[in-house]
This record gives C-alpha cells, sequence and structure tokens, in this order.
C-alpha cells in the first residue's frame, strides 16, 4: 500500500474515532437493602446469637433477606433500659436494615404470611420511620415460651417471621418503585429461629430461670406425639352401633338365620312324607 494513501486512511479512522459519540451503560445497577443481625446484648446470655450472612432471594425490584438463627442462648428482657419497641417478658432478636439507595421514606410495613408462621406484635414492633441517619432501621422479633410451645403444636421447625417493606423514593405515602426497574420497590426480611436451638432463662427475679432449653423442648415434643397418638388410637376404635351389626351378622345367631334353620327342616319333613306316600 502507497504510504501516501496509508496516512491518509489513519487520518480517517482518528476523525471518525473522534467524533463518534461515546456510546453509555444505560444499565443501572439495582443497588438494594442490606440486612444484618443486631440484636442487643441485654437479650443473650452469654453468646451472641449468629446467623451467619443474610442469604438474598427474590428479584432485584422485590428482594427478600433470610436470617437464621439454628441456636439463640438468650433471655427475658425486663425493663428495657432505653431500648424502644421491646415489652417486657420477651427475649429479642434484633434486625438493622438499610435501605436500598435513594429512598426517602418507607410506604408501609406488613407482615409476609406466605413466608412466615409468628405474628409480629404490631404496635410494637412495625417501626415505620428511619433512625437519625435517615436509612437505617431496626427492628425486633420476639420469643417466648408460649410461641415456642405453639411451634411445637403445629409441627413447626423455625419460629419464622416475616416482614415486607415497601419503600418511598419520593417521601410520599403514595409512591413506589415497582414501575422503575432500576429501583427496588421491596424488601421482605425473613427471621427464622430454630425452636429445638433456642435456650431461654430469666433472672429477672435475682435467680436464674430456665424456661426453654433443649430437655424441656424434649419433653413438650413428646407431650404432643403422645397426644395425637391418643387421638389417633381413639379414632380407630368401633361404634356401638357398629358393634352390634357385626353381631347380628353373625353365622348361628340372630333371627333371620333361625328362620332359615326351621324352613330347611319343614322342606325335608315335607319330602320325607312325600317318599312314604308312594312307597305305599
Amino acid at each position: 500500500m502507497n504510504k501516501k494513501i496509508l496516512t491518509i486512511m489513519t487520518a480517517l479512522v482518528l476523525t471518525l474515532a473522534v467524533a463518534m459519540p461515546v456510546m453509555a451503560d444505560t444499565e443501572q445497577e439495582v443497588k438494594g437493602a442490606t440486612v444484618v443481625d443486631d440484636t442487643a446484648s441485654d437479650s443473650y446470655k452469654t453468646n451472641k446469637p449468629n446467623p451467619g450472612d443474610s442469604v438474598k432471594s427474590g428479584t432485584d425490584t422485590d428482594e427478600i433477606f433470610t436470617l437464621t438463627y439454628d441456636s439463640a442462648d438468650l433471655k427475658i428482657v425486663n425493663n428495657a433500659g432505653g431500648e424502644n419497641n421491646r415489652p417486657d417478658a420477651n427475649a429479642w432478636i434484633g434486625v438493622k436494615i438499610t435501605a436500598p439507595e435513594g429512598v426517602k421514606g418507607i410506604t408501609k410495613v406488613e407482615q409476609d404470611n406466605s413466608l412466615g408462621n409468628a405474628s409480629a406484635i404490631d404496635e410494637n414492633k412495625l417501626t415505620k420511620t428511619f433512625e437519625s441517619d435517615n436509612k437505617t432501621l431496626h427492628e425486633y422479633f420476639h420469643v417466648n415460651v408460649t410461641e415456642l410451645e405453639n411451634a411445637v403444636e403445629k409441627g413447626n421447625e423455625y419460629l419464622t417471621y416475616a416482614l415486607k417493606y415497601t419503600w418511598d423514593y419520593n417521601n410520599q405515602a403514595t409512591a413506589t418503585a415497582s414501575n422503575d426497574e432500576t429501583k427496588v420497590a421491596t424488601t421482605t426480611v425473613v427471621v427464622k429461629i430454630k425452636v429445638a436451638g433456642v435456650t431461654l432463662v430469666n433472672d429477672g427475679t435475682g435467680t436464674e430461670q430456665v424456661l426453654w432449653d433443649t430437655a424441656k423442648y424434649n419433653a413438650k415434643k413428646s407431650e404432643v406425639e403422645a397426644a395425637a397418638k391418643a387421638e389417633a388410637e381413639a379414632n380407630k376404635k368401633p361404634t356401638a352401633a357398629k358393634t352390634n351389626k357385626e353381631k347380628d351378622n353373625t353365622p348361628g345367631t340372630g333371627v333371620e338365620n333361625v328362620y332359615a334353620v326351621a324352613g330347611l327342616v319343614a322342606v325335608v319333613t315335607l319330602a320325607g312324607a312325600v317318599v312314604l306316600n308312594k312307597r305305599k
């Protein structure tokens, strides 16, 4: 190729490169919430409950975070020491939620019964405002003996709470982000507490009282299983009417069988009489 032609072509390529508009990446990363354990020190006995990293699922715009506590060494909180939303006679699993980028407020918080089997204490636990930093909030999930026993009676391995947050990007009560693919419309926080893994104590009286542990869990489970077995056995027993009916149909007993035998004797007698007459 001629040197002059090569020079012209090089200059043309450079000119086109400068003139060509830069194609920006139009796809924006969807930045969701973060959810971590934040159980207060006054609600556990020795070791802080550790669910590990929260597991994210769902979709980019409707995300779900799950925290699973397979063991929890808890104690009842009495006189909550300045903490809000934690009424007495419960232990509390705490969770800190950081809202997605750009969120101005919270439109609503609701329980997701499709994911949870336990109910939050609405007037005390469903926080609808941010902390002073305007981007984080805390939720507390109660644990008590009644909830644990109910879970065993229902056959639930976990006490499961699920709260769904609808985010407000415009700080208006009617606003949602569901029509904007670059924004997270909802975040659902699922907290799973293994019933067999809970140790629950109450030292409010000055003497530690064990309210729930492995032994009490096993005792409750055995009680429930024994009751279920007794009910199943009771359902197998025949009713009095059925027993009488079976007796009436027993061969050799009952009115119908007596008549049948009498009829047979009469027929045989009659046949014998006919035979004797013929011989005469």
